[in-house]
C-alpha cells in the first residue's frame, strides 16, 4: 500500500540486538520509499520478549518517525511486551 510500511522482527527485542533492527529493519524500511511513509507497522507476533532496551529503542524510533510526520504502530504484541511498552509510554 503506498505510503505504508511493515515489518516483523523474527525474535526478542533485548539489548544486544536492538541496534541491528534499528539499523537493519525499521529506518532503512521506512526511508527506502519514493514518498515519505505515512504509517510504520512493526509486528511482534514473533517477538515473545521485549527488555527495557528494546522498549526504549521502539520509543525513539516513533520519536524520531513522528517528527518526520509518520506514525509507528505496533501490532500483534504479546501480553508481558505489553506491558512493558506501556511502561515505557507506547
Amino acid at each position: 500500500m503506498p505510503g505504508v510500511v511493515a515489518f516483523r522482527v523474527e525474535a526478542s527485542l533485548l539489548y544486544f540486538n536492538v541496534d541491528h533492527v534499528i539499523a537493519g529493519d525499521a529506518r532503512p524500511r521506512a526511508r527506502t520509499r519514493r514518498r515519505p511513509s505515512d504509517l510504520v507497522i512493526c509486528d511482534l507476533s514473533t517477538s515473545p520478549y521485549v527488555d527495557i532496551a528494546g522498549a526504549r529503542m521502539l520509543t525513539k524510533l516513533a520519536a524520531e518517525l513522528a517528527a518526520r510526520g509518520t506514525a509507528l504502530r505496533l501490532t500483534e504484541a504479546h501480553a508481558s511486551v505489553r506491558d512493558i511498552l506501556r511502561a515505557e509510554g507506547l
